[in-house]
């Protein structure tokens, strides 16, 4: 027991029928046991009668040196003994390195291959006339060649790196101290070596997220956009040691992904992110999508209200606008209507734009010989709508939002000067 319970040892269990009853303190046999797993720092923990007949007695040990293991006695007796259990924790099943057996046909010398093979003693070849043991014959000498000339090799496959650990010498430090405190703890097995290990674990474990997160905040700011997607894929989104096969893969493991892809991520890259990747999507059609009813722009919206949650971390019983405010991200109502706008401007100041948009846009002073206030603020004809499914085309919804628009922000020059007013008066 002495050798099976060493000073650095990893949690163990001993189950079994001892013959020692320990509820009888008056035994001597009792008592030095006792004494001896207390000498060995370890825990007995069956405190109930196990041998009922015919003095109930406890017989069945569970030995460990986690204190903190819980045991019971089963009431299913399968002989004159009563069952024992205990609750121990698994630990965390790693990842067994992969094989790969390849050739590298890439640095074959292929004239040697062939002299080789002119050379070789096809004389059982020719004298055979079976067809299955010709190819036998053919095989064999094949890859006789082969192998010595471009030989199978075995290679394990090798672990990911962390270079955000490489180069920060505060971070390893705090991962020996770390260390230490864990081989404390398995020495001593007292709360406060537990509470030491345990502050130092989670301090470790918040500065690895923090260091993952400047690591890839850096990758992303670089001009190489390539080996930004290239770290995400491989630090970020590569399956974890517990996770299923590729063909295998379950929801729960797809919500995994998603998580630690968010955990690494800092709401200003996250922020980066959506609004290069997701909100191009959006506003590709946007201008379409204003002439739907209002329960398919709610669906556009409620995309837009997902992504600002997961930038700023607000819940979904929480108000979404001040989260909408504080990113600078519209509505969709103001997407639709800014939009517009711009697609009309293009219309009025561009010649090149196609001739179908700008078809659709008729001033008032072509219409009209007679000067009204409409005429002189360069407003656009309006056709009569009665119904409101036709009030919601592009060509009245935008012909209507550019007339109400002050004539100051109609006669900007250029397209950036009309965008920013656009962007600082109200819809």
């Amino acid at each position: 027991m002495q050798l099976y319970w060493s000073p650095r040892g990893k949690p163990t269990y001993l189950l079994g029928d001892l013959n020692i009853d320990v509820l009888n303190a008056q035994s001597s046999d009792t008592r030095r046991y006792k004494t001896a797993l207390s000498e060995l720092n370890v825990t007995q923990l069956i405190d109930r009668p196990t041998h009922l007949r015919p003095n109930p007695s406890a017989l069945d040990h569970i030995i460990t040196n986690i204190s903190s293991s819980r045991a019971d006695v089963l009431n299913t007796p399968i002989s004159d003994h009563q069952p024992i259990a205990v609750s121990a924790p698994i630990g965390r099943l790693r990842k067994q390195p992969t094989e790969r057996t390849t050739r590298n046909w890439g640095r074959t010398d292929w004239d040697a291959v062939c002299l080789d093979l002119l050379l070789a003693d096809w004389s059982n070849f020719d004298s055979n006339e079976d067809v299955n043991s010709m190819v036998d014959i053919f095989m064999q000498i094949w890859w006789t060649v082969i192998d010595r000339h471009c030989p199978a090799r075995t290679r394990r496959g090798r672990r990911r790196g962390c270079p955000w650990i490489t180069d920060n010498h505060e971070l390893r430090q705090a991962m020996l101290e770390r260390d230490e405190a864990y081989q404390a703890w398995l020495d001593l097995h007292t709360p406060e070596s537990r509470e030491d290990y345990c502050r130092l674990r989670n301090s470790v474990k918040a500065q690895l997220a923090q260091a993952r997160r400047e690591f890839l905040g850096r990758q992303l700011l670089a001009s190489d956009r390539k080996e930004f997607w290239s770290s995400l894929r491989r630090f970020y989104l590569a399956p974890s040691a517990s996770a299923h096969s590729t063909s295998d893969k379950s929801a729960a493991e797809q919500r995994a992904r998603a998580d630690r892809f968010n955990e690494f991520f800092a709401s200003e890259t996250l922020k980066l992110l959506i609004e290069t990747h997701v909100f191009p999507h959006i506003l590709y059609c946007i201008s379409v999508w204003g002439g739907t009813t209002k329960n398919q722009l709610t669906r556009i919206q409620k995309l837009i209200n997902f992504s600002a949650r997961i930038v700023t971390g607000v819940r979904r019983r929480e108000r979404i606008g001040p989260a909408l405010a504080s990113l600078g991200w519209p509505r969709v109502e103001r997407l639709v209507w800014e939009r517009d706008l711009l697609k009309v401007w293009k219309a009025l100041r561009i010649p090149a734009y196609p001739l179908s948009i700008r078809r659709m846009f008729v001033s008032r002073s072509e219409v009209s010989g007679r000067v009204t206030r409409s005429v002189e603020a360069g407003a656009l004809e309006l056709q009569k709508c009665r119904l409101s499914s036709t009030q919601r085309t592009f060509s009245y919804r935008a012909a209507a939002a550019w007339n109400r628009l002050p004539p100051a922000v109609r006669e900007q020059p250029t397209l950036t000067a009309f965008r920013r007013a656009v962007a600082a008066s109200e819809a």
